[in-house]
């Protein structure tokens, strides 16, 4: 599957009104508000049907507050979603709860619902839609095409029938939802990388054991100097650096890492390295590293170490140990993301 076009049919809703509510979707809101519904809904074990229209808005903040935070990703120039959290200075998703959500609620619970309703809403004022989906979707109630839920108050409530869809095909929903907002978010991001692992928080970030297994070898035939400290690296002590953030690449490429003092890299923290004074001499240590464990080759097959380079640099195996290749390529790759980091509000700090 992948843009979900390919839901479950079903008897008892509507389908096809289902698959239309992201068209012509000019900011976040819709898919952070549904995605908050569905956590709502799993987190109640669906047994419950009635949400408030403010904890599923305070849902959506909590969803968006990562990508905001971590990868500052944007949302859409007339998207507030970020603008509030920024205001607000959330700096833990809990923190959401203190923002006044009353803006964020006046248009998206209801205008969620207007592909159920595409007819009936035709001549009616933009002013007075909200009204006429609130009529709309209580109504729909005792049709063949209920409106996923109506309003009753601050409250919503959840249709049965869709309940029992929810609850039977919740994986493919989320699918249809975050397939969709990642389409969304690629148009507003068009050069930020791996954005799909950043647009929630990883159950556990990953060990970089297989790469300190493979400095450390490398550290016991070879000299390597710190491209921050221009001192050599201490092979009994020393911690793994990511030379853009990987709150920024979120990943941990050996071609991005780096062996450092442990003090450097707890200083770095997620901030930037000044290009000038530190690209060069990082190239030289990753290809003096790589140089060396082709010759002096540990329990990982050099293949295996190569394969990431490889790919992401485009280099072929041959070119990989060339200087003059493997410095344009590193050049080619790591300026234009450091300028775009730049551009997202990454700080430069070392």
């Amino acid at each position: 599957m992948n843009s979900g076009e390919h839901l479950p049919f079903s008897a008892s809703v509507s389908i096809p009104s289902f698959l239309r509510i992201f068209d012509h979707t000019t900011n976040s809101y819709k898919f952070l508000f549904l995605s908050s519904l569905l956590d709502r809904i799993e987190q109640t074990f669906f047994d419950q049907i009635q949400f408030s229209i403010e904890e599923v808005v305070l849902g959506m903040l909590q969803r968006a507050w990562y990508p905001h935070t971590f990868f500052k990703l944007s949302f859409g120039k007339s998207d507030q979603i970020a603008n509030t959290l920024t205001r607000f200075s959330v700096s833990k998703a809990e923190d959401v709860h203190c923002i006044d959500t009353r803006e964020l609620a006046r248009y998206v619970p209801y205008r969620l619902l207007t592909p159920f309703f595409s007819r009936e809403l035709l001549r009616i004022p933009d002013s007075k839609k909200n009204g006429a989906i609130v009529q709309l979707a209580e109504a729909s109630f005792g049709t063949k095409n209920p409106a996923l839920y109506c309003f009753s108050g601050d409250s919503m409530i959840l249709n049965h029938h869709w309940l029992v869809y929810i609850r039977e095909n919740i994986a493919l929903i989320r699918a249809f939802v975050n397939w969709n907002f990642l389409l969304y978010l690629q148009k507003q991001n068009p050069s930020t990388p791996n954005l799909q692992a950043k647009l929630s928080p990883p159950l556990e970030r990953q060990t970089l054991t297989a790469q300190s297994r493979y400095y450390r070898h490398v550290l016991t035939t070879t000299r390597l100097i710190c491209p921050y400290t221009q001192k050599p690296i201490d092979a009994k002590r020393f911690a793994l650096d990511h030379f853009l953030p990987w709150s920024f690449v979120a990943h941990d490429q050996l071609w991005n890492l780096l062996p450092v003092d442990p003090q450097i890299n707890s200083s770095k923290s997620n901030k930037l390295p000044e290009l000038d004074h530190h690209l060069l001499p990082f190239i030289d240590l990753q290809l003096t590293a790589l140089r060396s464990y082709k010759a002096n080759p540990g329990k990982e097959t050099f293949k295996n170490i190569a394969e990431g380079y490889i790919l992401d640099l485009k280099l072929s195996e041959e070119e990989l140990l060339q200087e003059s290749s493997f410095t344009i390529k590193m050049k080619d790759t790591i300026k234009p993301l450091w300028a775009l980091a730049v551009h997202q509000g990454f700080e430069i700090g070392i």
